[in-house]
């Protein structure tokens, strides 16, 4: 899990360096950094909860249960930002089921993917 941490406070941290917000008082660096890595503890739970039947967190095929869902590893390397695993996650493709996910469960789900990159 400590990884898993400091992987979240580098991707916090670059998150707010990337969005233009250079100069941020450390108060408000850190309350960014909280907001970002909560809403990826949400999506680990929710992946937890929904995914990890089929898909794997490693980005290796061979160690998803389902065989042929990739890794969460190698999802996040294949979309290059959020949106891209966010419109992934919404888009029906067999043979995934329909979960019903709400937009901020994709979002959530999206962030917590994107931290495994480095992984």
């Amino acid at each position: 899990m400590r990884i898993r941490e400091a992987l979240l406070g580098v991707w916090a941290t670059a998150a707010v360096c990337a969005s233009g917000i250079a100069h941020v008082p450390p108060s408000e660096r850190a309350a960014a950094d909280a907001a970002a890595t909560a809403t990826a503890l949400r999506g680990h739970a929710l992946v937890e909860a929904r995914c990890l039947g089929c898909h794997a967190e490693s980005g290796a095929l061979a160690l998803s249960p389902a065989g042929t869902a990739p890794g969460f590893v190698d999802i996040a390397r294949r979309y290059r930002d959020t949106g891209g695993v966010r419109d992934a996650l919404g888009d029906r493709h067999m043979p995934m089921p329909r979960f019903g996910l709400r937009d901020d469960q994709l979002d959530d789900i999206a962030v917590y993917i994107r931290t495994l990159e480095d992984s």
